[in-house]
């Protein structure tokens, strides 16, 4: 490269200068040198910078797969405010989680406890001995349910699928998925605190409140005695305590499914 310069440098000098060569002293042949030398550093930077990058994209990529976190596993007992919304039907939810005593329940309060007709309130109390409870105080009505399996597991989220990291609620979350889709599931990737979950029916349920180790007194466990009786006026029989139900089926559902399926 440095004599293919110099020799078009002469070329250029000795078509308009004859007897150019006395002219072409050490010094310009010097500069020209230097310029090559200047030519050739640029030309390998083309070459190879293009490649580092290029390579350290793809590490970066590669251990980013290899850093995926373990599957959340819940803490056995635990409080949590839930803002639920299902087909645009508001509610706050409060879920008491006890595993080690065998209990769950969601107390739901909806935007249209105060509707004309409403039945209030809704408790859903689900125990490990595969018994729940739909009751609402206000009204003293009740549908007791017997399902083949108790409540959900700790580790219901095991053999979940990682979908990877995104931002939801102004929080960076480790995303996961089970059961071909029926639930989604965000937790923040820091202090893994669950953020929101998704059902694919559409039900979603927001995290505005996460306390480990709080729980309920246990008087507020304790079955309303107006749910052991036959009557027919004390069932949930009404269309408002249908439309109710319908807002805890999804939970109660998957909270069956994982059950089942981390005992399997």
């Amino acid at each position: 490269l440095h004599v293919a310069v110099w020799l078009l440098f002469w070329q250029r000098t000795t078509d308009g200068h004859e007897g150019c060569a006395g002219w072409c002293s050490t010094m310009m042949i010097s500069r020209m040198i230097k310029a090559s030398s200047i030519l050739v550093v640029l030309l390998m930077s083309l070459v190879c910078f293009p490649t580092i990058a290029a390579s350290e994209i793809t590490k970066t990529s590669y251990d980013g797969v290899e850093a995926a976190p373990a599957p959340p596993i819940w803490p056995t007992v635990f409080h949590a405010v839930l803002y639920q919304n299902r087909s645009n039907d508001l509610a706050i939810v409060d879920l008491y989680y006890e595993y080690p005593k065998g209990r769950n329940l969601n107390l739901i309060r909806s935007q249209h406890d105060y509707d004309k007709g409403s039945q209030g309130a809704l408790w859903d109390v689900e125990f490990d001995n595969h018994t729940s409870f739909y009751y609402h105080p206000a009204k003293k009505t009740c549908m007791p349910m017997k399902f083949p399996v108790g409540i959900l597991v700790p580790n219901w989220l095991e053999n979940a699928t990682f979908l990877g990291v995104e931002e939801t609620d102004k929080y960076k979350c480790n995303v996961w998925t089970k059961a071909d889709g029926f639930i989604t599931y965000w937790e923040e990737v820091t202090s893994r605190k669950p953020v929101k979950w998704i059902f694919g029916s559409g039900m979603e349920e927001h995290i505005l409140k996460w306390t480990v180790n709080e729980t309920l007194p246990d008087e507020h466990w304790q079955t309303p005695s107006y749910c052991f009786k036959n009557s027919t006026s004390n069932t949930t029989t009404t269309s408002n305590i249908k439309l109710q139900q319908q807002t805890v089926d999804e939970l109660l559902t998957f909270t069956r499914f994982a059950k089942m399926s981390s005992s399997s």
